[in-house]
């Protein structure tokens, strides 16, 4: 909020409190909110602005995000196989359950070697890997009581590594039109590893959530990880730039597979918006 507030000075605006000024009346330019409803965004003026985009809550929200992927493949299923297969629960638990049961009489009947499949469970509403989990069967789901909204997907068990370690992307991306479609992706970001090597999923490392987790807010707790407490102090052992990844990925693979890899992120940062 800082950087707001510099902003606003920067551009010789004056600076209101909520407590001090009417939002619904006041003659205002910019407008930094928590929440807003549809009666406030109707009363919105040309030379009026929000922090929000109208409906973002659709993509930042899990659970709606899962119910809007679920319309999308259920028409053009190709385009979205991005998208691990999941379920928005109590209202999927069923087909969740009838998955499961598929799943599990495949893999036993295939081979007696065979891993069990792995779901990963996240609220509905949440950030930061707060509740997050790992399941094998649907009877160890913690909750299911109505009212309360959870995300369940299909754990991807085979991530790429580096060094052993599992890790995710964080882009930054700027959408500053729907209609027309305007998007920018900033050409830096993080990547954001876990701080405990990664192994299959099984009964006796489900709970291991430095391994499974690349959450920053988890694996910044792991005193052990990343080689001993001394090292688990410095970012930088569990997180690089997009400029150190792609250096990486080149060295490692070549600037073509490194090439390919951002098409296809920029594809699916299209699909998604």
């Amino acid at each position: 909020m800082h950087a707001v507030t510099r902003a606003v000075y920067q551009l010789y605006l004056e600076q209101y409190h909520q407590d001090t000024c009417n939002i619904n009346r006041c003659d205002w330019n910019i407008a930094w909110i928590d929440r807003y409803g549809m009666n406030f965004l109707r009363t919105l003026q040309k030379h009026q602005k929000i922090n929000y985009i109208p409906g973002i809550e659709l993509l930042s929200k899990k659970k709606n995000f899962v119910r809007i992927v679920h319309y999308l493949t259920s028409r053009l299923q190709h385009h979205y196989a991005f998208v691990p297969l999941s379920w928005d629960l109590p209202r999927m638990y069923r087909e969740f359950v009838q998955y499961h049961t598929v799943m599990s009489d495949m893999e036993s009947t295939s081979s007696q070697d065979a891993q069990k499949p792995t779901y990963i469970v996240k609220p509905g509403a949440s950030c930061q890997g707060s509740g997050i989990y790992l399941i094998q069967n649907p009877k160890d789901l913690r909750t299911r009581h109505p009212s309360t909204s959870i995300v369940v997907s299909k754990y991807i068990d085979n991530p790429l590594l580096i060094q052993n370690f599992k890790f995710d992307l964080r882009i930054y991306v700027l959408v500053t039109s729907s209609n027309p479609p305007r998007i920018y992706v900033f050409e830096e970001g993080l990547a954001r590893f876990c701080t405990q090597t990664y192994e299959f999923p099984c009964a006796s490392n489900l709970q291991s959530i430095y391994a499974h987790l690349t959450n920053y807010t988890i694996n910044k707790t792991n005193r052990a990880g990343c080689g001993g407490e001394k090292k688990s102090q410095n970012t930088d052992n569990f997180k690089w730039s997009l400029s150190q990844l792609n250096e990486y990925l080149v060295a490692e693979y070549g600037a073509r597979v490194c090439a390919g890899v951002w098409d296809r992120i920029h594809v699916i940062i299209v699909s998604t918006v």
